[in-house]
């Protein structure tokens, strides 16, 4: 069959093939986790109209400490997100930071998996002396499978240690 025949017919939910134009644009029963265009409208209207959440939820944010080795490395990764804590896969759209320590530059690094293997964002913020040090720092990440654990681990211009209390803004993708 030519790519392309076939218009009427109706491709499998979540198809892989790429076989009839049908198969790209997809079927309505697409969930997020397809290859056609109806599943990647259906992640980008699952990550606009669900509800935002916030991690650790109703507990203090996690405190980050740099290593205080001026942009050499990052500091000790610390679990933002405990393995099983959160059952549905989701994405995370930003970094609450607060409580920063000094007026420096700041990088931070969020990372997946059992002892942090997976870097999946990377993000910068800085604190002066004329701005508040809370910000929100927007990190879209791809969608993270239920069950993920996150890490985060922070470095900054600073000759010594010095911290910053992060949480995480995330959408469900159920």
């Amino acid at each position: 069959m030519a790519w392309g025949e076939n218009k009427d017919g109706v491709p499998t939910a979540d198809s892989s093939d790429n076989d009839t134009l049908m198969d790209v644009i997809g079927n309505k029963t697409d969930t997020h986790d397809g290859d056609s265009l109806y599943a990647m409208v259906e992640m980008i209207n699952k990550r606009l109209h669900t509800a935002s959440k916030v991690w650790p939820t109703l507990a203090d944010a996690v405190t980050l400490t740099t290593t205080g080795n001026d942009w050499t490395d990052f500091g000790t990764k610390v679990e933002i997100v405990a393995a099983n804590a959160i059952a549905t896969a989701f994405s995370i759209d930003y970094i609450d930071v607060a409580a920063v320590g000094d007026v420096q530059q700041y990088e931070i690094k969020l990372w997946s998996g059992g002892s942090g293997e997976v870097e999946i964002a990377h993000r910068s913020f800085s604190r002066t002396a004329q701005q508040s040090q809370e910000t929100a720092v927007p990190c879209a990440t791809g969608i993270l499978a239920a069950n993920t654990k996150v890490m985060a681990s922070i470095a900054s211009d600073a000759a010594n240690a010095d911290t910053a209390d992060i949480k995480i803004g995330y959408h469900l993708h159920a």
